[in-house]
């Protein structure tokens, strides 16, 4: 019976002793474009944006709807079908646009994020197709997570339909849902396929939400770009009489901040402990929760801008005059400076707000550091603000706003 050599065993290569390193890049890239009227039939952009058509030439798009821009524009929905049946040769609708509820209090309804988990897991929506999300932050979030756990992540086209969004939450690399009273607990790393800022949908915002979307462009402005800030301040009066020039500058100069800063900083990848909380959100996060978000975005940054602002100026980041221009600017352009749950106690007499502190050791660490402003226009990372110091800003904050408080 004859014999077989077993071949000499060999060590695989790159593994030493009894381990082997992994490591490799991911290459992230997107297109936002910005526009007036995308769903006008004349303009072509759509098509542009996709890539990879179907089997029959065309690109299949799932459409998914805000149910409060719905709202807003009942004719929406209709405008969509007409868009799609001018440019039939190149696109089609992948069934009956999805209708999904919105806002802040939706974003932790894990019941509305496993329907739009089955409106991509039906037969009529492939991977390949593309997902085209038309909504506020929390919509694109809500439908953005949905999307990013079904087959592996799909295709996503988000089109921002609110200032905030516009100008930050609509161009991010994460999607975020809410869990037990803790604002953006959950997430996932799901670029975008592309981004369209479209002007013609922020037409149908209240003035409310109108205002209050500038809150990340000041935030951004604070921390990397002293030009915006001073646009801001000196086109309050512009931004009150709702100026569509104006906030289209606003808006573009604030969404390229921030791409930048998810590139150059690392915010995409970060794993928590070396990323400071950004400017204003570990109080604004916070105060959303604590009014059970009735308290919107926007204007709960503005407040955490303000409180981080007084802080700083205790600490002596920042001098008197400079603070004076912060909150004067966040006043003149409509925006808050102090909540009432800013001075909320404990049965011991603490500020409830230390809670957020609390929280936040636990997520990333006893050393967790936040984002304050050094000078306007540029903000460093430093060590959370101690009981003493947040006790004093609020107290100020309270003492300036006075009868204008919310």
């Amino acid at each position: 019976m004859g014999t077989c050599d077993r071949p000499a065993a060999r060590r695989p290569a790159g593994l030493d002793g009894r381990s082997y390193h992994q490591e490799f890049e991911v290459l992230c890239r997107y297109d936002v474009f910005f526009t007036d009227d995308l769903f006008d039939p004349a303009s072509g952009l759509l098509p542009s944006v996709f890539a990879d058509p179907g089997p029959d030439g065309r690109f299949h798009v799932g459409v998914c709807l805000d149910e409060g821009l719905v709202n807003a524009q009942p004719d929406l929905p209709n405008r969509i079908a007409a868009y799609f049946a001018a440019h039939e040769g190149r696109i089609k609708l992948a069934g009956e646009p999805a209708i999904v509820p919105g806002g802040e209090a939706r974003k932790g309804d894990w019941e509305a994020m496993l329907d739009a988990v089955w409106h991509f897991g039906t037969p009529r929506f492939g991977r390949q197709d593309y997902a085209m999300i038309i909504g506020g932050g929390a919509m694109l979030d809500l439908v953005g997570f949905a999307l990013s756990i079904v087959y592996r992540g799909g295709r996503q086209v988000r089109v921002p339909t609110t200032v905030l969004a516009q100008c930050d939450a609509g161009v991010e690399v994460r999607t975020f849902v809410n869990e037990a009273g803790r604002k953006d607990f959950a997430s996932t790393l799901a670029p975008p396929f592309a981004v369209i800022n479209d002007r013609a949908m922020l037409r149908s915002l209240g003035r409310r939400e109108w205002i209050a979307g500038t809150a990340e462009a000041f935030k951004i402005a604070l921390c990397a770009d002293r030009e915006l800030f001073d646009f801001l301040c000196g086109s309050a009066a512009a931004i009150g009489d709702r100026d569509e020039d104006v906030m289209d500058w606003i808006i573009q100069r604030s969404a390229v901040l921030h791409l930048e800063r998810i590139r150059s900083e690392g915010m995409a990848f970060g794993t928590g402990r070396e990323q400071p909380v950004d400017l204003g959100h570990w109080v604004g996060h916070r105060l959303e929760a604590m009014s059970r978000y009735w308290l919107p975005h926007g204007q709960a940054i503005a407040v955490g801008i303000a409180v981080d602002g007084a802080c700083a100026r205790r600490l002596h980041l920042i001098s008197d005059e400079e603070l004076d221009r912060i909150l004067d600017g966040l006043t003149r352009a409509g925006l808050p400076i102090y909540h009432k749950h800013l001075d909320e106690r404990t049965a011991h007499g603490q500020l409830k707000l230390l809670a957020s502190l609390e929280d936040m050791r636990h997520r990333f660490g006893p050393h967790v550091t936040v984002l304050l402003p050094d000078r306007i226009g540029h903000a460093v990372p430093v060590r959370a603000p101690d009981r003493s110091t947040l006790a004093h800003a609020v107290a100020e904050l309270a003492e300036r706003a006075g009868d204008s408080a919310v």
